[in-house]
């Protein structure tokens, strides 16, 4: 994701002329989703430090295997809560005001820190890759069974740490989830993503929060205190 501070943030549901007003009357629940997003930051930050870290000569036991996929999931998440704070999900059985405040809250959130719903998602392709892989897996499985594979010939490999190896998808065997300590990317799918460049885009998202929390306290006089415990 590239962006700078003067990247258009198109309104949809909020304008120029009220957006002031929603931030002010709105204090304390943005105040809350800023804090929420620093602390996203934070988790991210130590688990990418932990990653990065690794050797790649280094042998891995089973309980840093583990932790290993810790870190890799509290990555997924800290982006996961980040995307759905900026562009939120809301859900239909709510009531219509409440739908609308979510919307409204994720705007201007997005307003403020110069983020445009797709810088947001385009966050989120790794996290989506942990929840959909059993969507991933019975595609994966049908297109095998299209092309006339038999059953018995099909191979997985999941949740496997690589080191200087080649980590390959193709045709009977699938890649679950494997990360590569070298490269520093997770391989699902035959898509690969690097924290090395999800690390990229938290340091603009970071600096993005700043200036946000800038132009917040100068649009709101009193700004809440917050303390989010992750």
């Amino acid at each position: 994701m590239e962006k700078t501070r003067e990247s258009a943030v198109v309104m949809e549901y909020l304008s120029e002329e009220t957006i002031d007003n929603f931030v002010i009357e709105h204090e304390f629940i943005l105040s809350f989703h800023l804090q929420q997003i620093e602390n996203s930051i934070d988790q991210f930050d130590v688990a990418y430090d932990y990653l990065r870290g690794l050797k790649d000569n280094a042998e891995i036991s089973n309980t840093e295997r583990e932790q290993i996929w810790e870190r890799i999931s509290d990555i997924g998440n800290a982006i996961f809560r980040i995307v759905q704070t900026l562009v939120p999900t809301v859900a239909r059985k709510r009531e219509k005001e409440q739908q609308e405040l979510t919307r409204k809250r994720g705007e201007a959130l997005r307003y403020l820190m110069k983020l445009s719903k797709e810088d947001a998602k385009s966050l989120n392709d790794m996290r989506n890759r942990f929840v959909h892989f059993d969507e991933d897996i019975d595609d994966w499985f049908y297109e095998q069974r299209v092309a006339g594979v038999n059953s018995g010939d099909l191979k997985a490999i999941s949740k496997q740490i690589f080191m200087k190896e080649t980590i390959l998808h193709q045709g009977d065997t699938a890649t679950i989830l494997c990360y590569d300590i070298l490269g520093g990317t997770v391989h699902s799918f035959g898509k690969v993503f690097s924290i090395h460049d999800f690390h990229k885009t938290m340091k603009i998202v970071s600096s993005s929060l700043v200036e946000a929390c800038k132009l917040f306290q100068v649009m709101c006089d009193d700004i809440t205190e917050i303390t989010i415990l992750c």
